[in-house]
């Protein structure tokens, strides 16, 4: 049957939800199969538990009457299944959300414009007095014209040089922005990634580097410019044909967004560009922290950026630590109280043979470990089914998935605690007191 229900989410993968069913049925059915066989398992486990003798009698007692140490394993395996596989699903749709985002700049850059007519270096040095030490800031550069540069109310206000679009017709009126990148700090502000040797070289032999293979042909791009400001009744622009342009390595979509060529200050200035600082970019290495926006607010207006003109790429949120501790121990809960209840009902049953092992000379630390063993066995046959579950919901292929190790961890090794104090609990006191009472 499994063979068949395989069988179905290959032949129709294509289809999201006949694959989807085939492929769940599939794994609850080989999930239920497995758990079938607890019982065999701890069979197995008392043949092979001959070095300590705490752990024999207690293995051995589970293997002689089985149905509350399966039951208790099944309970707190599929818990604990459910728990971490709804967790990792969330976490691994936000991780492939982030992974494949496509905005105006990268995931978690900081970028303040500069429309007010802002001091470059006095953003630069708000920015960097917030965010993490050592964290890259760049400016965000274009190449404008000269006439319209002084007659723009602000520089950054200033209409930039642009480039033609060459896939299509001759009458697409497609174009994109042209940055200036001046050594690799920026281009990697630009692109998330560092140059190449030929893309250093290129620049610095004063060619444009194109980002879009659809912006060139051959060696030659057109570049365009405009006649007037957005606000001028000429709306015309310049087009001519420059070659020597270089195609550049692969880049991601929202570098594209950005620009769709580069090029440095000298060459700019040899196409009679003048070059206009029109933001400040900030790059942290991770997310920003609770607190920061409100203090880059307080730095930034003190340099006459007003929020308005601060754009901060947050993109999907993380599955946030927090969550992953409160919904693991909600699990932990379910899994203790199935194991508490399953080990206080083994050591109430097993009581009279404890009475009798203590009469034939096992110490009462003895017949404590021999319940801590039982409370251990069913946590750890616990832990292990829920997490062979876990893999076979959330492991289809070389999906990427992504877990909260720690958490993870640290919820389990709790879990193996609280089972071995369940154990030291659960074991009968003052058995010799009791002996003629319970012998028969």
């Amino acid at each position: 049957m499994l063979c068949g229900l395989a069988a179905v989410a290959m032949a129709f993968q294509e289809d999201e939800l006949i694959s989807s069913i085939a492929a769940v049925t599939a794994i609850v059915a080989l999930a239920a199969a497995a758990l079938t066989r607890i019982a065999d398992v701890l069979q197995h486990m008392a043949r092979l538990a001959d070095k300590s003798l705490s752990a024999r009698i207690a293995l051995r007692a589970f293997a002689r009457d089985p149905r509350r140490p399966v039951s208790a394993i099944v309970i707190g395996s599929v818990s604990l299944a459910l728990t971490v596989g709804i967790l990792g699903t969330l976490s691994s749709v936000t991780a492939q959300d982030r992974a494949t985002y496509i905005g105006n700049r990268h995931l978690d850059q900081v970028e303040a414009l500069l429309y007010s007519g802002s001091d470059p270096r006095t953003v630069e040095q708000a920015l960097a007095g917030v965010l993490p030490a050592g964290t890259p800031i760049a400016k965000g550069t274009y190449p404008v014209d000269e006439k319209l540069l002084k007659a723009s109310p602000s520089p950054a206000l200033t209409p930039s040089w642009s480039i033609a679009w060459l896939a299509g017709s001759q009458t697409d009126n497609r174009k994109q922005t042209i940055q200036v990148v001046d050594d690799e700090k920026t281009f990697t502000s630009l692109t998330g990634r560092t140059w190449s040797a030929q893309e250093r070289k290129a620049l610095e032999d004063g060619r444009i580097l194109v980002l879009d293979p659809e912006y060139i042909r051959g060696d030659r791009v057109i570049l365009s410019k405009p006649n007037g400001l957005p606000t001028s009744t000429d709306q015309s622009e310049t087009r001519w044909a420059v070659g020597g342009a270089v195609r550049s390595e692969p880049v991601d979509a929202t570098t594209l967004t950005r620009a769709s060529a580069c090029l440095t200050t000298r060459t700019a200035h040899s196409l009679g560009a003048k070059t206009v600082d029109y933001s400040v970019i900030a790059s942290p290495r991770t997310s920003m922290g609770p607190g920061t926006t409100e203090r880059l607010t307080k730095a930034l207006e003190a340099a006459d950026i007003v929020m308005a003109d601060v754009r901060i790429e947050t993109g999907p949120e993380l599955t946030p630590p927090s969550l992953w501790y409160l919904m693991l121990g909600l699990a932990l809960a379910a899994v203790e109280t199935v194991l508490g209840i399953t080990i206080t009902s083994s050591a109430s049953e097993f009581r009279p043979d404890l009475v009798r092992l203590h009469r034939i000379g096992l110490s009462p630390g003895s017949l404590s470990n021999v319940v801590i063993w039982q409370s251990i066995t069913v946590a750890v046959l616990g832990i292990a089914a829920g997490w062979g579950l876990t893999a076979a919901r959330n492991w289809p292929g070389s999906t990427p998935v992504v877990m909260d190790w720690t958490a993870i961890a640290s919820v389990l090794l709790l879990t193996l605690t609280l089972g071995a104090a369940y154990g030291a609990l659960a074991a009968p006191r003052k058995i010799g007191n009791t002996l003629n009472r319970t012998e028969n």
